[in-house]
Parts: structure tokens; sequence; C-alpha cells
């Protein structure tokens, strides 16, 4: 019985959600540069806001890869270049508002819905000098992650399960080939 219940909370502790997809937007080279645009979608918003409103710190990791596509389908891919971007997110309690720092610049957002499509929704990912990796077997794809702070030793062993319920890890998703991506002013 012990070992069954220490089974169910090692799983409950490595469950994280998936969200369900990434769209790709407008994505183009500009001048040498690829730019590339996404967005999450069906990621429940309300229960990250809710938990951030109650005192959570969270972390978004968003990763831009541009691979070389092996020519047999079990092969790994070679990663050419790759982009990670973090953004760190907590309450304010004082100010009403939520702090969103990226490499160590605070930006205030006071409502729900600007957090959310600052966090979620058309997300610009610049790749400098991206033109040269114009080739028909690279492709791109992206990867975002939202993680919840963690806490010390021993909290983090018993509330661990609790806190981490609102992570989640989109996977690699794959976009278009950087041959077919138009070049843009």
């Amino acid at each position: 019985m012990k070992k069954l219940i220490i089974t169910i909370v090692l799983l409950l502790n490595s469950i994280t959600v998936l969200a369900q997809d990434i769209t790709f937007g407008n994505v183009n080279f500009n001048s040498n540069n690829l730019n590339v645009l996404f967005s999450v979608t069906d990621v429940k918003t309300n229960d990250i806001v809710e938990a951030l409103k109650r005192g959570l710190e969270g972390q978004v990791e968003y990763t831009v890869q541009i691979v070389e596509k092996s020519l047999l389908p079990l092969m790994p891919k070679t990663i050419i270049r790759s982009m990670t971007v973090k953004k760190k997110v907590k309450f304010d309690f004082f100010n009403k508002s939520y702090i969103v720092t990226q490499a160590k610049v605070p930006t205030f957002f006071y409502s729900d819905e600007s957090l959310i499509d600052e966090l979620f929704f058309d997300r610009l990912i610049v790749i400098q000098e991206g033109f040269k990796y114009r080739k028909s077997n690279y492709v791109i794809r992206v990867r975002v992650t939202f993680t919840s702070v963690k806490l010390y030793f021993p909290l983090n062993i018993i509330f661990n399960y609790v806190v981490g319920i609102w992570d989640f890890d989109t996977g690699w998703q794959y976009g278009p080939k950087l041959v077919g991506i138009p070049y843009s002013e």
C-alpha cells in the first residue's frame, strides 16, 4: 500500500498539461533576418491568471529552432540555429498589476487580457541573419513551455503536484520550410 501511494505521488509530480497547438502567423524574411510570428492555442488561461493572482510566479520560455530535416523519418534532426526567449511573470498585490520581466526589464500589465496577449498570442521572434539558412531541407520548429516557481525543501516535496498543475509544454511544433518563406520589406 505504501508503494502504491508513493507511485501515485511520483506520477502526479511528473504530469504536465499539454497545450493543443501552436499556430504560425506571418513568417517572412525581412532584410537579412527571419521573423517568426506564432500563437499558442488552447491554453487554460483562466487557471494561469488565478494561480498568478494567488501568488504563484511563472516563467514562459519560447524556443525557435532552424533544423535540418533528415531524409529518413526516424533519424535525429540536426539543429542549425536556436533562439530562446524567457519571460518571468508574477502578480503585484499592491499595484494590482502583472509584472512581466524579460532580460531584467519589467513591464506592467493591468488587465488579464493584456497579460494573456503578451504571453501567448502573436509572439514575434527574430532570428538574426536567418536568410543564409534558406535551403530546401531546413524547417522551423517552435516549443513553448510554462513552468511555475519551484518551492524550497521540504515544501517542494509536499506541494509540487499542486504548484505544477498549471505547467504545460507544447512539444515541438513544425512550421514552414525556409525555402517557401517569402521575402518582404
